[in-house]
Parts: structure tokens; sequence; C-alpha cells
């Protein structure tokens, strides 16, 4: 999957918002006075699967970056000495580390230039593996040890070849910067995902059951627009405890039967809206809903949250058949400083625990984002990439699309995703993390480009009034 899918799919809504009252009480203190357990008799905490494959796939992808270092400095040098016009290609795109942490803003982009709505696609699965992500790297070191090769080479060949495979070399290094970018997203994705379906196994368990259902509706839709038997019959190959033996037209009957069985049970999932007690609707005069949210955020960037609103009002603002509908976001800001100071015990200051993280320091989400007063939406840094956790969005480094946050901005009014999250256990390899949209063509359910619908207004006006 490429980068530019991989990030917008990725959208990801953690399951909980962890409240301050969830830190664990303290070992009441008859504890102190019992008899200590021997040593001996301790064995360590076993470490799961998916962490330690995980481990593994990360050294291996810090050796693959530290060889593309290696491989970029080399071929700038030469590239300076021998082929200067063709430096400037590759001088300002060195390999970089992945990095997320606190305070560190992503950059956001541009609004897509509108075009022809494209055909609703297939229900396909896309998966995520830390086998998957190490066959990636093996096969970037391939073709990072055959581009080492011929930039060893070059210098022996006679001028006129020596340019000509230089400049092969300079136009092939974005594609090798790409890939590694690229497995840094797996990496990413897999260290988010894989421990959250270790935590909540019965909720992705669920998951997994619709993730199927979105897959047997596909390939039964896809059997009922067969245009010959034969294409009939290889469609039904995916729909499970099927009797095939009757002829086409009562499997038909069959099938559409099922098929509305399984959207019901889908549609009752993701038509779900419970909008926080934050969100206002006021109808301004006949046909005109404005959405009111207000937000709290400790990002002290003007400009950038400037950014974010636009993109989200511009996205959540349809005009459909008379009637406007829109949202109407508010920020306001709170300094790290005074947020920490709300962790108890931190009201005037004290130990290192009531300070605020650093500039890049890692943080732990739900902690952090349980500071935040309760009574409005929540905008903040520190993820590893840009999702919902809770009624709050907590930003990544990579570049977000205006889409992607108008489909995160969607749970803080209390949407559902449009698509399913599930796995299977590969035992010592961690976890399959499989997902499905069920219905892509609105922006709960495409996060890179989803529109959003009138029913979505609807529901959400219902809801909020009820």
């Amino acid at each position: 999957m490429s980068a530019v899918a991989l990030t917008a799919a990725v959208c990801v809504t953690l399951l909980t918002r962890v409240s301050a009252a969830a830190t664990p009480e303290p070992v009441p203190s008859t504890a102190a006075a019992a008899t200590p357990t021997p040593l001996s008799s301790l064995t360590p905490t076993p470490v799961p699967p998916y962490v330690q494959r995980g481990d593994a796939v990360e050294a291996r992808n810090r050796a693959y970056k530290d060889r593309l270092r290696r491989y970029y400095d080399t071929l700038c040098a030469q590239l300076k000495a021998e082929a200067s016009d063709l430096y400037p290609q590759v001088k300002n795109a060195p390999p970089k580390p992945a990095r997320y942490g606190y305070r560190l803003l992503p950059k956001l982009l541009p609004l897509p230039t509108p075009g022809p709505t494209p055909p609703r696609p297939r229900a396909v699965s896309r998966w995520y593996t830390w086998p998957w992500t190490e066959q990636k790297i093996d096969l970037e070191m391939k073709k990072l040890d055959e581009s080492t090769a011929e930039l060893e080479h070059t210098p022996t060949l006679p001028p006129a070849q020596r340019h000509a495979m230089y400049k092969i070399l300079a136009d092939g290094y974005p594609g090798l910067l790409a890939a590694q970018r690229n497995i840094d997203s797996h990496v990413q994705y897999n260290r988010l995902w894989q421990p959250e379906i270790a935590r909540h196994k019965a909720i992705y368990d669920t998951h997994t059951h619709l993730h199927d259902a979105v897959l047997e509706r596909q390939a039964i839709l896809d059997a009922l627009e067969a245009k010959d038997d034969a294409a009939f019959r290889k469609a039904l190959d995916a729909t499970p405890n099927l009797n095939r033996t009757p002829a086409r037209p009562q499997l038909e009957a069959e099938l559409r039967g099922r098929e509305a069985a399984l959207a019901r049970e889908i549609h009752d999932v993701i038509d779900t809206v419970t909008p926080p007690k934050y969100v206002r609707v006021e109808q301004r005069m006949p046909h005109r809903w404005v959405v009111h949210v207000p937000f709290i955020t400790d990002i002290n960037d003007a400009a950038f949250l400037r950014g974010v609103r636009q993109a989200i009002e511009h996205v959540w603002h349809i005009r459909d058949r008379g009637d406007e509908f829109r949202v109407e976001l508010s920020m306001q800001y709170i300094s790290p400083d005074d947020l920490y100071r709300r962790r108890p015990g931190c009201e005037s200051g004290g130990d290192a625990r009531c300070r605020p993280p650093q500039k890049g320091d890692a943080i732990d989400e739900g902690t952090h984002v349980a500071l935040f007063p309760p009574d409005a939406a929540v905008l903040t840094t520190g993820g590893k990439l840009t999702h919902a956790w809770g009624f709050s969005i907590v930003l990544g480094p990579e570049d977000v699309k205006p889409h992607l946050l108008a489909h995160e901005f969607g749970h803080l009014l209390g949407f559902r995703d449009e698509y399913f999250r599930g796995y299977r256990d590969l035992g010592p390899n961690g976890f399959q993390v499989m997902e499905v949209v069920a219905e892509p063509d609105d922006v709960m359910g495409n996060p890179g480009a989803g529109p959003v619908r009138r029913h979505q207004f609807e529901r959400l006006i219902s809801a909020a009034g009820s």
C-alpha cells in the first residue's frame, strides 16, 4: 500500500478516553510490612509476541535507514565532485528518522481541486503485519544494494557514460526516499494498532466479525452484478454456508435476502451518532443550520489553528436542495504550564510530573488528554499518527489532508468510523491488522477524500436535539 494511501486510511480512532480517575490507587501502607517475595520466586513478565517481532523489525529498519543515509552521503559527494549540475536534485532530501512527540505540528496540505465524482470502489480488505513490513525492508535493501554497486562503479566509466549514470542515480533517489518513508509509516501503524488489539480483544473480535460481513456483502453484490454464470459462480466462493446447487434465479433470491440482512447489521453500527454535550445546533433562519463546536488546545500557533479551522469548516459545509448545513468552530488556548497544573497535587507547582513535556518529548496520550477540561473538544499534539482519541484530535507529525482532519472531527461530533479494523492472530508474528471500508463515499468511510453528506447532518441534528 502506498504511503499516501496508508496515511489516509489510517485514520484512526482510539477506543477510550483515559480519565485522571483511572490512575492506579496507591498501595495501602500495610503492604509495606508484608513479608517480601524472595527474588528467586519472581519470574519476568513475558514480552508479547507483537512487541518482540516489532522490536526485531524496527532494528532491521534502523539498519536499513543507516545504509540509506550512507548511500545518500556518498551520492551527494560524488555528484558535487563529478556532476554538480545534478547535485541540486538531491541536496535537500536526506533520509530522516521518523520523529514524533509533543508540540510537533504537521504540515497542513491544501484542499484538493474539485473534480468528477469517482465510481464507488469495491470493498477490499487491506492488511498490515510485521512480516509484511520486514519484506518491504528486504525488498528496499536489495534495491539499495543495486544502487550502491552502480554508484561505486560509476567513476570507472568514460565521462559521457558517467554523467548519464549519475543522472539515473539522482533521478532514482526520490523513489528510495519515498519507500523509506512508507516503511516508517507501516512501522508506526503496527506500533499503534497491535497494542490496541491486544488490550481490547473483545472489541476487535466484534470488529473482525463486521470486517468479514462487509467482505461477504461485497461478494454477494459482485455475484448479483455478474454478467455470466461463470462469474456468478466464482463470486459465490467468498460467500460461506451457501448451498450452490439451486439454479441461479433461486440463488439470487437467497443472496438478496442475505445482502439485506448484512447491510442492516453493518448500518446498525455505523449509522449511530452520539453527540457530546458540547455540540450545540442552531437554526438561525429557515433552511440554515449551524453546528457549534468549542475547542480547547495547547497549540499556540494562530496561523496553524486558523488553517485547521478553515479546513474542517470547509469540508463540513454543504448546500443541498435549498438547505445549508455547516459547522462553526471556536478555539480557546490553554498553556502547557496551566494544563499540567491541573494534575492532582500540582495546583501550586510541584515536582517534575507537574511540568509539561518539552518539544519532541514522547507523551502518554491518555494521561495527557485527560488533563483538558471536559466541556470542549480537544486539539493537541504528540501522536505517532493523526487520530481521534475519545473527543480529542491528537496530531502526528506527518503532512495532513483537510479531509483527514474533517474525518477525525467527525468522531468529535459523535460519528463512528464507516470502516472496520479487525485482526488475525499470527502467533509469534504478532497480529495481522485488517481494514475494510463499509461505505466508501463519505467522510467517515473515506478519510482521504470523502465528502460530508446531508444524512450525516440530519442524523446529528436529530441526535443533538433529542
